[in-house]
């Protein structure tokens, strides 16, 4: 009994540590390999992509090939843009400690400028519009950690 016991706490702890534990650095190079793929370089090319903390570290990796915008941006390119404009914000989930999806989704502003009395005096107002989906979860990409590498498994 003590034996399995033991056996059975050595299973675990080395489960624990051989799992791959996902910190900034890792999720980056995984953002780069999934922006590098053909699959969202063919699907995005012409879109314009919200930038986040992580895309502002990455982003110099790709100036050529993707339209980058700045949340603080977004306004103004509306208003450049007859008043509406679509993007795309791309993020994760975490499945397991093995495994990652890389996802995307559309959302859309609409800008607006003119003299609004909801909540004080304001000279801007904006809509945002985000998509609603009824189908069941499909991951655009998928990684799985195999051989201390991660590796792509799936492409849209």
């Amino acid at each position: 009994m003590r034996n399995t016991l033991i056996t059975l706490i050595f299973s675990l702890i080395h489960c624990y540590v051989t799992s791959q534990e996902l910190d900034e650095k890792t999720l980056d190079s995984i953002y780069i390999k999934a922006l590098n793929s053909n699959s969202l370089e063919v699907k995005l090319k012409n879109e314009i992509i919200l930038i986040d903390n992580r895309l502002a570290r990455i982003k110099e990796n790709f100036e050529n090939q993707y339209n980058f915008i700045k949340e603080e941006d977004l306004f103004k390119y509306a208003r450049k843009n007859k008043n509406k404009v679509t993007f795309l914000k791309l993020y994760h989930v975490q499945i397991s400690k093995d495994t990652l999806d890389i996802n995307y989704y559309y959302q859309s502003l609409i800008a607006k400028r003119g003299i609004f009395f909801k909540n004080g005096l304001t000279f801007k107002r904006s809509l945002m519009t985000l998509p609603c989906d009824n189908e069941e979860y499909l991951p655009f990409l998928r990684y799985i950690h195999r051989n201390q590498k991660w590796i792509l498994i799936n492409e849209d």
